[in-house]
């Protein structure tokens, strides 16, 4: 049969029992973490302000606190994060992860190496495409030029009321056009323009040229050539009759424009 008992306990709250008869009540709040303290008592952690913050261990001397979960116990060492930005890694194997961007719209992820963040960029720099086997492609620039019109005896000097041009280079394949409209040239020779971006490779380069001003004697049209490891190219007529070529001549158009477009290969690494 029960007895009624009491402990005569010196506070309100849990009882404590020293081992030498005495109890004592020891204070909870309402919510919070109860944690073994030292003489066998119970202390109180109060919880955080923030709804979902995990008990964070401070090692085997200290109570626990709510906080933030470090790298090595599986959180990210921040309390906050950028709004939309991605996650990399700290700077050592236990640092705080880091944001990455955001960025604008239509960028994209670069690498920043091994000791940088990779960041975000409009013009990201390919230096490499393996397309397979040990075939890769190098090289992939766009970019504008301005042609010049001399002459092969003499360069002399050309007055220009328009000069443009641009152009595309997959791997040593560069594709081009230009417009040139010249008022004025003292040059003498067969007619040569310069400047395009890259050096022509070695072996045959003609080009395709339209919408020609340029006149040349007995020719029906034109041809136009690159020139092996110089940035030029030179312009000759064409007899359909014969197949045979006929010297420009820049003296005889001084007053004149060209338009050319054409492809051929660089020697230019």
């Amino acid at each position: 049969m029960a007895t009624n008992n009491a402990i005569n306990l010196t506070a309100a709250g849990l009882a404590k029992y020293d081992g030498a008869g005495a109890f004592s009540g020891v204070t909870v709040t309402q919510r919070n973490l109860l944690i073994g303290a030292a003489s066998n008592g119970i202390t109180s952690v109060a919880p955080s302000a923030t709804s979902g913050v995990p008990v964070i261990s401070q090692g085997a001397s200290a109570d626990p606190t709510f906080g933030t979960a470090v790298v090595a116990g599986g959180g990210t060492g921040n309390a906050t994060q950028a709004a939309y930005s991605l996650v990399a890694g700290g700077t050592t194997t236990t640092g705080a992860f880091q944001a990455v961007g955001p960025a604008s719209t239509g960028q994209v992820l670069a690498s920043g190496g091994a000791s940088a963040l990779p960041a975000f960029t409009a013009t990201p720099s390919v230096t490499s495409i393996t397309l397979g086997g040990t075939t890769a492609l190098n090289q992939y620039r766009e970019g504008t030029f301005t042609p010049t019109i001399f002459g092969t005896s003499v360069p002399g000097t050309t007055t220009y009321s328009a000069q443009s041009g641009s152009y595309t280079r997959i791997g040593r394949l560069v594709f081009f056009t230009l417009n040139v409209v010249w008022t004025n040239a003292t040059g003498t020779g067969v007619i040569q323009i310069g400047g395009l971006p890259f050096n022509f490779g070695s072996g045959f380069n003609e080009m395709v040229s339209y919408g020609t001003g340029i006149l040349v004697a007995t020719a029906t049209g034109l041809r136009v050539y690159g020139q092996s490891g110089n940035q030029q190219i030179a312009i000759y007529g064409y007899i359909a009759s014969t197949g045979a070529s006929v010297n420009s001549s820049l003296a005889a158009n001084t007053n004149t424009y060209i338009d050319c477009t054409g492809c051929y290969f660089t020697g230019d690494a």
